[in-house]
């Protein structure tokens, strides 16, 4: 209640994988903290930890992605594929806030929201925020 920001409301009292959503209760309505699905951009230690997508271990804290995507298509949705410093590309989690980028990333294991970087499929006029990892 008061806080400035729901899902860092969610991820900070609830836990990094829950996420804020309304009940839905018309004149009842409220909001409430749940778990969400994780995807693209959060922590892992092996594929296991990311369902249909790949463990990029040279992240700090692994990052959940696909690997040398070329254009956007190739990435799940709500991500976007981005040139990376190491050399590859690799789907990034679209982000409003820093908040969207602490989902599903615990302690330690940051990314941050950035419009800095280089979309790899710069013709197709992409263009916003991803939650970039720290290497």
């Amino acid at each position: 209640a008061g806080a400035a920001d729901d899902q860092a409301f969610c991820q900070r009292f609830a836990g990094p994988d829950f996420i804020c959503r309304s009940s839905g209760g018309g004149s009842m309505n409220r909001k409430v903290c749940v778990p969400g699905t994780c995807g693209v951009g959060a922590d892992c230690a092996t594929n296991v930890d990311c369902t249909n997508l790949e463990c990029i271990s040279a992240f700090n804290g692994g990052y959940c992605s696909r690997k040398d995507c070329v254009r956007n298509a190739d990435c799940p949705a709500d991500s976007s594929c981005v040139s990376a410093a190491d050399g590859h590309n690799y789907c990034y989690k679209n982000c409003a806030t820093t908040s969207d980028c602490s989902f599903c990333r615990h302690d330690g294991s940051s990314a941050s929201c950035s419009s800095n970087v280089t979309f790899a499929d710069a013709d197709a006029g992409i263009s916003g925020s991803v939650c970039v990892p720290t290497l």
